[in-house]
């Protein structure tokens, strides 16, 4: 038979979003983004700290953003393997946005990490992420 036990917990985890973003699939400026956005975004991990180390984004693609609880994820280095690993620079905005968790649950400040290619790029890149 099942007991209950003090010695068992339940921690709930807030988990990341992340999007390649061209104008045909709504683009917004960062700013913009609400709770219902971030969780439509196309990707997500099953942990907290479930962020991808490469990515790729296609030719035309505009934005690339990564949202995280507050606090989970710190920096972000990135670099183009197909432009002889140049870096690129994300940007970082503490507490964009607050997002909503599963069934509605109340809403917690995300932070957002995005790199804005405001006309599109014209080919392929292949990034390598860096977290801390």
């Amino acid at each position: 038979p099942w007991s209950k036990s003090a010695d068992i917990k339940v921690t709930g985890y807030r988990k990341p979003f992340w999007g390649v973003i061209a104008a045909a699939d709504g683009l917004k400026s960062p700013e913009a983004y609400v709770s219902a956005d971030v969780r439509a975004l196309p990707h997500s991990a099953t942990s907290a700290s479930g962020f991808p180390t490469s990515l790729a984004v296609p030719a035309g693609s505009q934005m690339v953003v990564f949202f995280a609880k507050h606090g989970v994820k710190n920096a972000l280095t990135a670099t183009d393997d197909n432009a002889m690993n140049a870096g690129v620079t994300f940007t970082k905005v503490e507490n964009a946005c607050s997002v909503e968790g599963a069934n509605g649950f109340t809403g917690a400040d995300y932070d957002l990490w995005y790199v804005d290619w405001k006309a599109g790029i014209g080919s392929a890149k292949q990034l390598t992420l860096k977290w801390s």
